[in-house]
This record gives C-alpha cells, structure tokens and sequence, in this order.
C-alpha cells in the first residue's frame, strides 16, 4: 500500500533511518546506508504480520554490491514461536514417527495446512470432433502446486489461531 522514507546523502553517502512500509499482510520498518561511489549497500529490514501482532518479526539484511546483493534472512525468531505454536496446539506430538518421505508427512502438512487437492479443471480444446474415440487423458500423479503465499497464510491461520 505505501512504502515512505527520507534520506540525506553526504559524502557520497546515502543515509535512511526511517523508511516504512505498509502492505496487506505485514508492516515493515528498514534502515539503509549506501555508499555510492563504490556501489555498496546495507540495509537491515524486519516485517510483522498484521494479522498476527504478537507473532515475532522477520528480519532481512541486504548487504553487499548494488547489482547483486545477499539476502540474509533472520527468521529465528519467528521459526521459534511457529515451532511453540505448533506443540501448543498438539500438532507435534506424532513427528517422532514420521520419517523423511512417508506419506504421513504429507498428511501433517495437508493437516496443518488445512488442505485437500484440488482437480485441475479440463481445459477447452480448439480441435475440430473426430469419428475416433477420444483417447484418455493422460493421469496426472503430480499434486496441484500451492502457490506459496496461500500455503504460508493457511500454515499461519493453523498454527496462530486466526
């Protein structure tokens, strides 16, 4: 919805301390120095889930060369509190039986998720009918992929009671 902040820049030296970011799922708040002549940056950022405020922040630190900074990720905190959410809520009592690529596992995660597949709708074909018998369709044993963004919110409403 909005990303605001102010700067100065002295000495070849881009500085911000108060840049804001506002969007549907989460606010954010960063800083950033930028050295200019050398092209490098620094910036510390960390986001809160609106619809969880008492949830921890995620942080993230780009750091390095304009043109290809690292992404350092600083989800500790948040992995700590998804994990004691889910013993809270009962949902790590049987992970002592599952094993690395047991169906159970996705059976958690489905649990967890609060997920069901759905079927991939047949799609319209521009070919003209023939007098043969249309050939099977070939079965997809590949689940339909979740897009990431609804797998985390469903993983969060599970785990954070919303």
């Amino acid at each position: 919805s909005a990303l605001k902040g102010s700067y100065t820049v002295k000495n070849g030296i881009l500085r911000s301390n108060d840049i804001t970011l506002t969007a549907d799922a989460a606010n954010g708040t960063a800083t950033a120095v930028v050295d200019l002549p050398p092209r490098q940056m620094d910036v510390q950022a960390q986001a809160r889930l609106t619809e969880h405020p008492n949830s921890p922040p995620i942080g993230v630190q780009i750091v390095g060369p304009l043109d290809n900074p690292r992404q350092i990720f600083k989800t500790d905190e948040m992995q700590a509190y998804v994990l004691q959410r889910l013993a809270q809520r009962g949902l790590l009592k049987n992970l002592d039986k599952v094993k690395t690529g047991d169906e159970n596992v996705d059976n958690l995660l489905k649990g967890i998720l609060g997920g069901g597949q759905q079927q991939p709708s047949a799609a319209p074909t521009d070919q003209a009918p023939t007098d043969q018998a249309p050939s099977p369709a070939p079965q997809d044993t590949q689940p339909t992929p979740t897009k990431p963004e609804d797998a985390v919110r469903g993983l969060l409403k599970g785990i954070l009671g919303n």
